[in-house]
């Protein structure tokens, strides 16, 4: 090797120092990785700062998993809603928790059949039960279940579901 040569490899080594490292754009040496400040949950803003076994990272800021609710027949679902806030997604999320496999039926227990929007989500599971979760209308955050093959509202029992 030429001197010139040598000594342009020995300006590259010497800038791979201590403070230089050799990431990607918009990465940092962590240890022997190069990880995303952004959005590594093990180095949430800076090496090693974790945001546990179940948090997440955005923006350099850790966040916590969304609470677990009860849905009424015995199962927990993960929903960032409010505790006592309904809709139709939290409905269909307790409905998963209690047969991730079912067939959805939209249900009026509290108004005239076919006027919109309905107030309760039906889940018909494969053995013929079905659970019913009420969102909206005088029976918020009531859950029927009946066992007769149909989803009617009020023909079984009832609890309360969040």
């Amino acid at each position: 090797m030429r001197l010139p040569t040598l000594l342009a490899l020995a300006a590259l080594l010497a800038a791979c120092g201590p403070d230089h490292n050799l990431c990607q754009a918009g990465q940092t040496l962590c240890g022997p990785t190069c990880v995303d400040l952004q959005t590594d949950p093990l180095n949430c803003g800076a090496c090693g700062a974790s945001c546990g076994p179940t948090g997440t990272c955005g923006g350099t800021i850790c966040t916590a998993p969304c609470p677990l609710h009860q849905n009424g027949l015995g199962q927990t679902y993960q929903d960032c809603a409010t505790f006592g806030s309904f809709g139709p997604t939290a409905a269909l999320e307790a409905a998963e928790a209690w047969a991730p496999q079912g067939a959805r039926i939209d249900l009026w227990c509290s108004q005239v059949p076919g006027t919109p929007p309905p107030d309760c989500l039906g889940w018909m599971r494969g053995d013929g039960t079905c659970g019913i979760w009420c969102y909206t209308g005088a029976y918020m955050g009531i859950v029927f279940q009946s066992s007769n093959g149909t989803c009617i509202c009020f023909a079984g029992p009832q609890a309360n579901w969040n």
